[in-house]
């Protein structure tokens, strides 16, 4: 949960850049408009309420990232992630999370998809309206799917142990390990 984001020193009146990319190295902030953000590697950033990023967020290997009524312009994304956590926020992109660990999306409108691919924690997904696919591909930590709205495809495939679901609205396809996810 947000509650279990790590206690971090607040953020600088300006945050530090590196090539017009903000850079959020073990800081909590709230409340602020800003362009591109990035957490570099083993660093950890937590957004409070009322953040805007108009552009993406690229986090690090082993990077830690949590944010709860955000907004985030373009994309969520990051290789290696050891923890993402994103709660009643707006994503104007996609959000790929991929080959870390743990990710929970919570009550969060996104406009592109939702991947998560080959994760080694658990997985959470639930009550987002997604206007493209969640797709879930080749994780081993456990994924729940439950209570999404999606306007494309629910797709897990090749996840050990199989995701679990249900109560999802899809307007397209169901497919493999989600066949049986949608509303009963």
């Amino acid at each position: 949960t947000f509650a279990d984001a790590p206690v971090l020193a607040p953020a600088p009146a300006t945050l530090p850049q590196q090539n017009g990319i903000n850079i959020c190295e073990n800081y909590r902030f709230g409340g602020r408009d800003i362009e591109n953000l990035q957490v570099p590697d083993g660093r950890s950033c937590v957004l409070e309420p009322g953040v805007r990023i108009d552009g993406n967020v690229e986090l690090g290997s082993n990077s830690e990232f949590y944010a709860d009524s955000v907004f985030i312009g373009g994309n969520l994304q990051g290789q290696g992630a050891r923890s993402v956590f994103l709660s009643n926020s707006v994503v104007g992109g996609s959000i790929q999370p991929e080959l870390g660990g743990e990710v929970t999306i919570i009550d969060t409108d996104v406009t592109g998809n939702i991947q998560l691919v080959q994760n080694r924690g658990a997985l959470f997904v639930r009550d987002n309206f997604v206007n493209a696919d969640i797709q879930i591909f080749e994780n081993t930590g456990g994924a729940s799917i439950t209570d999404n709205q999606v306007d494309g495809n629910l797709q897990c495939k090749e996840n050990s142990p199989a995701p679990t679901g249900s109560g999802n609205i899809v307007q397209g396809n169901k497919e493999d390990q989600c066949a049986n996810f949608g509303v009963s």
